[in-house]
């Protein structure tokens, strides 16, 4: 070969190896910079969903501790029904509308309230000896009381429900386990309160519930911009609370028996296989990373008084390219 030859050869090679290793080095920081821009957006996300939800659950809370005390101090005189009934109405249309019924449940038995129903329409609660011990609905007059009967269901003692044993245990605040509205078909969250006379006497547990379908409605605006998905889950049992994939988080069968839906029938496989991982490791925070796609899974617990939830976060960096 001759040397013009071996220089020109010399030359090609060297260019190309300076271009390679411009090019390693420049795709090498884009990549860097691209997962902790990922890593960045997932931690804001994450932050955004822990305190929209912690504040969905408290709501009612506070709404329980704001309230007992006129009852238990009989301000609000639960015997007189015209009172009684305005008290519940007047309360409900205050309150934001997730909370679809604000009830009490007395010791002996009764349950007075008001409730939404479908259309979103508030309506009286009455369950005592003039109904015979079934749960009637009625419509509301300008008064505030109540008028014509608008629904009769059958039997309901309130001391049989999980929110009002709860509450009654704790002899105070407490959140009820997760279970399907016996009416509306919705996840349903109740949080309540043990009511006390002034010689320690159970009065009743008052109970301010919630439907949970906003939860997912919120997740889904908080990651669709992302390529994302997002979901909340218990902790001990792996049950779908929520998602932003707009996917029912329970079935009901032909028999209607109900169905809860399990994280690994839903989320993807590496949401499933970071959900284990995060469980197996017992950890409050966990993080992973997956791929040259940036796909990364957040999850977080979420934890009040009988409450054990997991929030998982999953972006992809795929979005970026976008941008």
């Amino acid at each position: 070969m001759s040397i013009k030859n071996t220089i020109i050869l010399v030359f090609v090679l060297v260019m190309t190896i300076a271009a390679s290793i411009i090019a390693y080095i420049i795709f090498s920081g884009w990549f860097r910079s691209a997962e902790q821009t990922v890593e960045r957006i997932a931690d804001t996300i994450g932050d955004h969903l822990y305190g929209h939800i912690d504040s969905f659950m408290k709501e009612p809370a506070f709404i329980n501790e704001a309230n007992y005390r006129l009852i238990e101090s009989h301000v609000v005189d639960l015997s007189d029904q015209a009172q009684r009934e305005r008290y519940f109405v007047g309360s409900l249309a205050a309150f934001d509308e997730k909370i679809y019924s604000y009830s009490f449940g007395t010791a002996t038995g009764e349950y007075y309230g008001a409730r939404r129903n479908e259309e979103g329409i508030i309506e009286i609660m009455r369950n005592d000896s003039t109904t015979g011990g079934n749960s009637w609905y009625y419509s509301v007059k300008e008064d505030l009381t109540a008028g014509e009967i608008v629904a009769k269901l059958g039997p309901f003692d309130p001391r049989n429900r999980a929110w009002y044993q709860a509450a009654e245990q704790a002899q105070s605040l407490a959140y009820s386990p997760v279970y399907k509205h016996f009416v509306i078909d919705d996840l349903t969250v109740s949080v309540s309160r043990a009511v006390y006379d002034q010689e320690g006497r159970l009065l009743g547990v008052l109970g301010t519930h919630m439907l949970l379908s906003d939860i997912g409605s919120f997740l889904a605006d908080a990651v669709g911009e992302y390529d994302g998905t997002a979901l909340t889950v218990e902790k001990d049992t792996g049950y779908v609370i929520a998602n932003s994939m707009g996917v029912r988080n329970f079935t009901t069968d032909s028999d209607g028996s109900f169905q809860r839906i399990h994280i690994k029938n839903i989320a993807s496989s590496m949401v499933s296989e970071a959900f284990e991982t995060y469980i197996a490791d017992n950890q409050k925070q966990f993080s992973s990373k997956k791929g040259s796609d940036g796909k990364y899974v957040q999850i977080r617990q979420f934890q009040l008084i009988g409450v054990d939830w997991v929030i998982i976060l999953s972006i992809s960096g795929d979005f970026l390219l976008d941008q």
